[in-house]
């Protein structure tokens, strides 16, 4: 249906929230559902919550969210992606946050932005805004600053080599980054190298893979999984509109396609993440909800990837709520869910083979938009830092910082043991 359709469906509708800043410490919340201020929650505790006013921005909106540990000092900061820009804030004291100021987009405002961070500089991709390619901020320079929402930093460095990105990955264990959705390479995976930031022409880029056309967005894993064709290789898993697609990347120079799965009732194949073991990839269709008409509940839809030449569609775990669903991210047994009108979801993964998955708890971060099978609320998540401190990004209503109050330490992995708790870590705590 969407195949000629180069830009996701994120956004239709936009309201801005009038909330200020909201701080809660103290005792964990219980496992009753209840209310964090204005938000319905459940084992979801509110840190603080800073709406665009409070970020320096009034007027912009909101899409992703990053995080950063700083390695030299543990301080931990937030990127949260603007219509304009990135603002930074500093959330090592996540009831108190600091704005430090924003980096402003290379080209005019756009409602899509993307940011990862890979070795201290964040990589920022935007779409639909002209020749913005991707900006690189060393975030080094946050350290030392106090709170200032007006301040203005400059781009470190900038890679020309594709006009727009409407996603971007970075395979830490590798050092490349995956463009998705870009003017080059038929709109597929577009892969920059980024290994060595102390070279002037350290961006250069790596490779393309442009045979299935089209890719919203890819993520990459040194594959661990129990298909031993592949094992050790950097292996690619792209949601392509309507597939399932799955790249050798093993020669960025010559990326092959091992397979491309489709499944019934695709609407848009929008995002997905692998477990722990690389046996599931458990994802998101972005219009499959919208297509079924109003009062449709979430879905969620997992794919077997044990055998990667033959990824196996096991189908889709139903939600009790109305929304459309986002972005989903796993840490350990638990899948964090952006869910636009319904927000942060976590899920404990019990088998993904039959479909057992379980609420352990949530927060709405914006209530208003409950039933509404329209883009508003929740746009991303940030579970890479700790159960203690989550990040949100609301498109209506900012940065929220949370804490879920019933979710262990990832210590037992899917079949991974500790080792894969260490390659997580060292992939996304950053």
């Amino acid at each position: 249906m969407l195949g000629s359709v180069k830009v996701s469906f994120c956004v239709l509708a936009l309201t801005l929230s009038t909330s200020v800043v909201l701080a809660h410490g103290g005792e964990e919340g219980s496992d009753q559902a209840g209310s964090d201020g204005p938000f319905p929650s459940q084992n979801v505790q509110l840190r603080a919550h800073l709406n665009f006013e409070a970020l320096g921005h009034p007027g912009a909106t909101g899409n992703v969210v990053e995080g950063w540990r700083d390695p030299s000092t543990g301080r931990e900061y937030a990127l949260m992606g603007l219509s304009n820009g990135t603002v930074f804030v500093d959330i090592t004291n996540a009831d108190n946050p600091d704005v430090l100021g924003y980096l402003p987009s290379h080209t005019g405002n756009s409602l899509w932005r993307d940011i990862k961070v890979y070795q201290n500089r964040a990589y920022v991709v935007s779409d639909n805004n002209g020749a913005h390619g991707m900006q690189v901020f060393d975030l080094t320079q946050l350290r030392g600053l106090d709170r200032n929402l007006s301040r203005t930093f400059a781009e470190t460095a900038h890679y020309g080599g594709v006009t727009r990105g409407h996603t971007i990955s970075v395979n830490e264990q590798t050092g490349y980054a995956i463009i998705s959705g870009s003017n080059r390479d038929n709109g597929g995976l577009h892969v920059v190298d980024i290994r060595d930031p102390s070279s002037p022409t350290y961006l250069t880029k790596a490779g393309g893979f442009s045979s299935d056309g089209y890719t919203h967005e890819a993520q990459s894993w040194v594959y661990q999984g129990p298909d031993s064709t592949y094992t050790g290789l950097e292996i690619g898993f792209a949601a392509n509109e309507d597939t399932l697609t799955v790249v050798n990347m093993s020669n960025m120079a010559g990326m092959t396609q091992i397979s491309r799965t489709g499944y019934s009732g695709a609407g848009y194949t929008h995002q997905g993440w692998l477990t722990e073991d690389h046996r599931y990839w458990i994802f998101n269709d972005e219009l499959d909800e919208r297509n079924a008409g109003e009062g449709s509940f979430v879905k969620t839809h997992v794919f077997n990837v044990e055998d990667l030449d033959n990824p196996r569609y096991v189908g889709f775990y139903q939600h009790d709520t109305v929304s459309i669903d986002h972005n989903v991210y796993i840490v350990g047994e638990y899948a964090y869910m952006s869910n636009y009108s319904t927000g942060l979801r976590i899920m404990h993964i019990h088998d993904p083979e039959n479909l057992v998955f379980h609420q352990t708890g949530f927060i709405d971060t914006y209530p208003a938009g409950d039933t509404s099978m329209q883009f508003v609320g929740s746009w991303d998540n940030y579970p890479f830092l700790s159960q203690h401190k989550i990040l949100v990004s609301d498109i209506n209503s900012g940065l929220f910082i949370v804490r879920a109050t019933t979710v262990p330490e990832p210590a037992t992995m899917i079949g991974l043991g500790a080792l894969g708790l260490v390659a997580l870590r060292r992939r996304k705590a950053k």
